[in-house]
């Protein structure tokens, strides 16, 4: 087990799985507040005390002496507390009663004084006073064996309980346990919340994974999900994205320029561990932020088992006839296969249905050709390919490509997972990891933004 680092604890994540097993939290609550109910109500065994009061008095002292009479008979008082509460008395009692005793007798004295208090506790009122009654009855049998010249007299009766000596009130136990039951499981989601051992931070990126980070993709909110789905799409063409999620996308399209620059690699192939993780989103941003600085750009989709690029393009016309694994199955012209968004200004190699031999296609002659044909045409090529961990598929276009991007979302596979699968993309350059989705908050996002706006303010002053 790693040691605690409280660097990885992210308190988004720890709040949606709080969250997410919200109910499994007033579940705790309900069952622990009507279980203490349930048992205090039918299993708590209550006990009550029968009470008595006694004075302990010696015989022979005349008024003068009150004062020495009264230091003796608190001595007097502390030995008879024993005698009282011993099992001799216990047996005269049995033999009274005619049984065992369910309870407990006790005695003890009233501070430094000569009253000793004599008490019964019972499962029920009836044992304990009827107990008491036979202690008050009979002790004078063994205390007349042990003191000379003491006089005993009793100062209250035995009484009836009437009520339990330990009450619970019923509300307050069942609040109480009902808080502990699920303050329990919270600390509980907790900590399952913090060992999952998946990327949580931006740092855990470089710290756990294998990996330089590329970029970071932040949470886009605030977008109405009854508009059309035209309006909805994360793409930097549209407006309601906001500045970061396009601001992201035009800094990791600056540093693919670098590349370009630094180590010659004009194509680039964007995978992820599972589904879900954004690597389509990320494609189709990438590509476009770089067809926006004026790059001839080609997005190429090689997600055959699940193709998405096209419902980036409503605008571009498009046919069955034109999917990029027709070409690869049946030939002809590669220039047919490609369309032009005159948008944005970026060239596609998509397809409508999707293809079960995708393997066999990827890892055809005629694949490799027209992955160096596109090369030769193009400044950019961008491949959206399937998860590497569930299809070879993105293996397989590593090696025709010049390097590899790994789209990792926020808080959702195994950092050992996503090492494992990064190594195995070892046929070209890794780039780095794209981290998608992170939460952020408001203020963080806001000052940002606040920051860019007011930099190109004063460039315009």
């Amino acid at each position: 087990m790693k040691k605690f680092d409280i660097k990885r604890i992210n308190i988004y994540t720890i709040a949606r799985d709080l969250f997410i097993n919200l109910w499994v939290i007033v579940l705790a609550a309900i069952v622990g507040l009507v279980g203490s109910v349930s048992y205090y109500t039918y299993l708590y065994k209550h006990s009550y005390v029968s009470t008595m009061t006694v004075s302990i008095n010696l015989s022979g002292y005349t008024t003068n002496a009150t004062a020495l009479s009264l230091a003796r008979t608190v001595v007097i008082a502390e030995t008879l507390e024993g005698v009282l509460g011993s099992q001799a008395v216990c047996d005269v009692v049995e033999r009274d009663i005619g049984g065992e005793i369910t309870g407990t007798i006790s005695a003890h004295q009233l501070g430094e004084t000569n009253l000793i208090s004599i008490s019964v506790t019972d499962a029920t009122p009836e044992k304990a006073y009827e107990t008491l009654v036979s202690v008050y009855n009979n002790y004078p049998l063994v205390t007349d064996y042990v003191f000379n010249n003491v006089i005993i007299r009793t100062i209250v009766n035995p009484t009836m309980p009437k009520g339990p000596s330990n009450p619970i009130s019923t509300t307050a136990l069942g609040l109480l346990c009902g808080f502990m039951a699920a303050a329990f499981v919270t600390a509980l989601v907790i900590l399952v919340s913090y060992l999952r051992d998946t990327v949580k931070n931006i740092s855990d990126v470089e710290d756990e994974l294998n990996a330089k980070l590329f970029g970071v993709v932040y949470h886009v909110k605030g977008i109405n999900p009854k508009l059309p789905a035209s309006k909805r799409r994360l793409s930097i063409l549209n407006p309601l994205v906001g500045f970061e999620f396009s601001n992201s996308f035009k800094k990791m399209a600056v540093k693919t320029e670098s590349l370009k620059r630094t180590k010659g690699t004009k194509t680039f192939m964007i995978t992820s561990v599972t589904e879900n993780e954004g690597k389509t989103s990320a494609s189709v941003n990438l590509a476009l932020a770089l067809a926006q600085n004026g790059h001839k750009t080609l997005l190429l989709d090689c997600d055959f088992k699940n193709p998405s690029v096209r419902r980036f393009f409503d605008n571009v016309n498009r046919t069955e006839e034109q999917d990029f694994h027709k070409y690869l199955t049946d030939g002809g012209m590669l220039e047919n296969f490609i369309k032009h968004d005159t948008e944005s200004g970026l060239y596609l190699v998509d397809n409508i249905n999707f293809c079960t031999q995708s393997a066999e296609k990827l890892t055809s002659r005629r694949f490799s050709e027209a992955m160096k044909q596109f090369e030769s045409m193009f400044d950019y090529v961008i491949i959206d390919t399937p998860p590497c961990g569930i299809t070879v598929d993105a293996e397989i276009v590593s090696g025709n490509v010049d390097a590899s991007f790994m789209v990792v979302r926020q808080d959702v596979v195994e950092v050992t997972d996503i090492n494992d699968h990064i190594e195995n993309l070892s046929k070209c350059y890794f780039a780095g990891c794209i981290f998608n989705d992170v939460a952020a908050f408001n203020f963080k996002k806001q000052s940002q933004d606040d920051n860019f706006m007011n930099y190109y303010s004063r460039q315009d002053n």
